[in-house]
């Protein structure tokens, strides 16, 4: 972890350089002394929003699996998120997946499927919103290969997703094959289960659904981009919130420190120059933005945190000790699942 950290410390410093070579440090301490904080808590709003969306959406992408009462999904997607905010190398992902497998006792390689899954939404949802945006000839040249770019890092990732889910034969031989014999049954056993993860591939209305919610979640994120531009007084079209949004969603996926610092500033200051608004105030707004997402989701992941009682030595990448597998890393709810569905939450 302290390599990747070290990594992504580097690559945020460069980035936080390139998005404040450019801006005045005075303008941008004047712009944020004229924020209308009004405009400012309701962008909290509108993320706490998104979150739940995205938790609710969780449940259908685990039907196939188990199906999981909304608090553990609320739980595990908070303290997941929050996770990502304050270590590094997106922890919060696997605690998300530990937290919901030990909770709702489903194997913690089929959550982590349904995250994978769930990110690829986010992925078709984001270029169908640029899709809208290129087809109505409003999208700024300079930012209008962004879109390959998100195909070309998700289209592979795609087939081979589907390829396991309707061809698992062919991966099942490869492990077979490949994996070091010591460890070829437990291998075996995580792709079986990682492949259960994938099983609302093939089921359509749990797929409409998560994508209904998926188009929910987005335009509240969007909704939170219009408020920040109307706190500093922007006055930009509709679709420099789509625009931006998804600039910034790609220059996350650049390994950087913890809460995407330097990664987020640089790419929105990017996708706002095409509308000619002055570096000190693109920077100004990704500030603004970056605090609206990171403060709240991270003190209220920390709130569930604590009520749940988790503590750091027990979920992955904090410490090279395996948990206990018996008893709960969290309270388990009433509605977490149906007994009998399915054994103790395993790998």
């Amino acid at each position: 972890m302290k390599t990747k950290l070290l990594i992504g410390t580097l690559l945020s410093a460069f980035f936080l350089w390139l998005a404040f070579r450019n801006a005045q440090l005075g303008e941008v301490l004047a712009a944020l002394q004229r924020v209308r904080l009004d405009l400012l808590l309701a962008t909290v709003v509108l993320t706490m929003a998104a979150y739940f969306l995205r938790a609710w959406r969780w449940r259908f992408l685990l039907l196939t699996v188990r199906p999981i009462g909304m608090r553990p999904l609320w739980n595990a997607t908070m303290i997941g998120f929050m996770g990502n905010n304050l270590f590094p190398a997106r922890l919060g992902e696997l605690w998300r997946a530990y937290l919901v497998g030990r909770s709702a006792g489903i194997s913690r390689s089929s959550a982590l499927a349904s995250i994978v899954i769930e990110r690829l939404f986010d992925t078709f949802v984001l270029l169908g919103l640029f899709a809208l945006v290129l087809a109505s000839h409003r999208l700024p040249e300079a930012v209008r290969g962004w879109g390959g770019y998100l195909v070309a890092v998700s289209a592979p990732i795609y087939a081979l997703l589907v390829l396991l889910k309707v061809r698992p034969g062919i991966f099942l031989r490869l492990v077979e094959r490949f994996a070091p014999e010591r460890l070829r049954t437990r291998a075996l056993e995580i792709t079986r289960n990682f492949r259960d993860g994938l099983g609302v591939l093939g089921h359509p209305r749990a797929m409409l659904a998560a994508l209904l919610l998926s188009v929910a979640m987005w335009a509240s994120l969007i909704g939170v981009v219009v408020l920040c531009f109307g706190a500093l007084d922007l006055d930009l079209p509709a679709e420099a919130g789509v625009v931006v949004l998804v600039v910034m969603a790609i220059g996350t996926m650049v390994p950087s420190a913890p809460g995407f610092v330097g990664t987020l500033q640089y790419a929105g200051t990017l996708a706002l120059k095409p509308y000619g608004v002055d570096p000190s105030i693109a920077l100004t707004f990704t500030l603004i933005y970056h605090a609206s997402q990171w403060i709240p989701t991270t003190a209220v992941g920390l709130l569930c945190f604590a009520l749940e009682q988790v503590s750091l030595k027990e979920v992955p990448g904090i410490s090279s000790s395996r948990p206990a597998e018996t008893g709960s890393i969290t309270k388990q709810a009433p509605e977490a699942g149906r007994p009998g569905l399915e054994g103790p939450a395993r790998d």
